[in-house]
């Protein structure tokens, strides 16, 4: 009897039924476009990291004056599992695992409130800094910066400068990791005969050099109901201004670094490299999504603004991809 009224009424109700229906697929359908597709479902757990670089420690001196500091002071904070640390030679990584029902942002923010009481023990120059929202799950996007005439260093500074920042502003990308290539750096050489000859410490050229790459402010001036900005504009900006810098003087007559040391363009050592397809080293960029995300529609994203970016390379320079999760 019950589905007999129930059918009766839907019959009269003709209208109040296609309505109910359409909206029930409609529905349907948003909830299919907006349905999370991963091709490796996130089992990781909830997890905050501390990354501090200690450039020049042994792994030992890492351990005693950086992991262990932050360990000590991330110990009892609320909805932490526990924590745990890898102390390696120039590198700390402190990891504190949460619960499953702590929101991510309030588990960064405790974290980061006890990173700020510990860093009055750590070195002087350390500074520790959160790791990105991201799991090892989130890469899903990666290519090659290839060229058949920039150097591996200039294709890894387009990467690092231009590239990189655009990929970054795509929503949902929480970081893009650059592999391979040399970074570019200014070298200063310095020859210690030189040194002894003009009676000059390596430390002096080393403060010299800082204290003349740099940039302040004046205040201001008026003049004529004018206000006229003073500024200093001391950043050097290339090997000429780095072997005009005075170290110090004899006799009146000043000594530059030129004088003392040879300065130019190298790379920063590195501890690896990429190689393509066993042709040679090469240059690549890794995008990684922001936890939580979905994959398909990051993905999407993130290949059009890849269409948008290659058409502002520079000439003979193209990118790649070797690996796309949403294709997997």
């Amino acid at each position: 009897m019950a589905i007999e009224r129930f059918v009766a009424t839907s019959l009269r109700q003709r209208l109040f039924v296609l309505i109910c229906l359409a909206a029930l697929i409609v529905t349907g359908v948003v909830a299919y476009r907006e349905l999370p597709v991963e091709a490796f479902p996130d089992l990781t757990n909830n997890q905050v990291t501390v990354v501090t670089e200690a450039a020049g420690l042994a792994a030992v001196e890492v351990e005693q004056l950086v992991s262990y500091p932050i360990e000590t002071a991330l110990m009892g904070v609320p909805g932490a599992d526990q924590v745990r640390s890898v102390s390696k030679s120039g590198l700390s990584l402190v990891t504190v695992v949460f619960e499953d029902a702590v929101p991510v942002y309030l588990a960064r923010q405790l974290v980061n409130e006890r990173v700020l009481e510990a860093k009055g023990r750590l070195p002087v120059g350390l500074t520790p800094t959160l790791g990105p929202v991201a799991t090892a799950f989130g890469e899903i996007y990666q290519y090659l910066v290839e060229s058949d005439s920039a150097s591996l260093m200039e294709r890894k500074t387009i990467h690092d400068w231009d590239l990189r920042t655009q990929l970054r502003s795509v929503k949902g990308v929480s970081e893009v990791n650059s592999w391979g290539g040399l970074t570019r750096q200014y070298h200063v050489v310095v020859d210690p005969a030189r040194l002894e000859r003009f009676e000059i410490s390596l430390r002096e050229v080393f403060a010299t050099i800082a204290v003349n790459n740099t940039s302040f402010s004046g205040g201001f001036i008026e003049h004529r109901s004018e206000r006229y900005s003073v500024r200093g504009t001391g950043l050097v900006t290339g090997e000429a201004d780095s072997r005009a810098i005075v170290v110090d003087e004899v006799d009146g007559v000043p000594v530059l670094v030129s004088d003392v040391a040879e300065v130019r363009v190298g790379a920063m050592p590195r501890q690896g490299a990429v190689t393509h397809d066993g042709v040679g080293e090469s240059v690549a960029g890794m995008v990684i999504m922001l936890k939580g995300e979905n994959g398909k529609d990051v993905g999407a994203r993130v290949k059009a603004r890849m269409a948008e970016v290659v058409a502002t390379l520079p000439g003979g320079l193209r990118l790649t991809p070797f690996y796309d999760q949403t294709e997997v």
